[in-house]
């Protein structure tokens, strides 16, 4: 800006902002809403995190994603569906606000 360039902001239309208007904070943040693929399989997972953690069980990384893949076997979702990845993990915990050891 050695030139002297002077940089000028347009305040904000406020007609092109209503749909945010009406969004959580957390959602602004996002890049792109995902859905949950099997919404079945992910709440009875948290489910079983939350009776977990009420009767004081540590859960590792590796405990929740054997846990996920034995109730995706019991709800008839494919071995080839869901992976149950670091990655997945990551996601769920994130979607319930849950903390695991490694």
């Amino acid at each position: 800006m050695g030139n002297g360039a002077i940089l000028t902001f347009k305040s904000p239309n406020k007609r092109n902002h209503k749909p945010y208007e009406s969004m959580a904070s957390n959602d602004l943040t996002a890049k792109c809403q995902r859905i949950v693929a099997y919404l079945k399989l992910d709440s009875t997972l948290a489910n079983w995190v939350l009776q977990c953690q009420a009767h004081q069980v540590e859960l590792s990384a590796e405990i929740i994603k054997e846990n996920g893949r034995l109730f995706a076997e019991q709800l008839g979702i494919g071995d080839d569906a869901i992976e149950f990845s670091n990655g997945w993990l990551s996601k769920f915990n994130i979607r319930y606000g849950f903390k695991t050891q490694e």
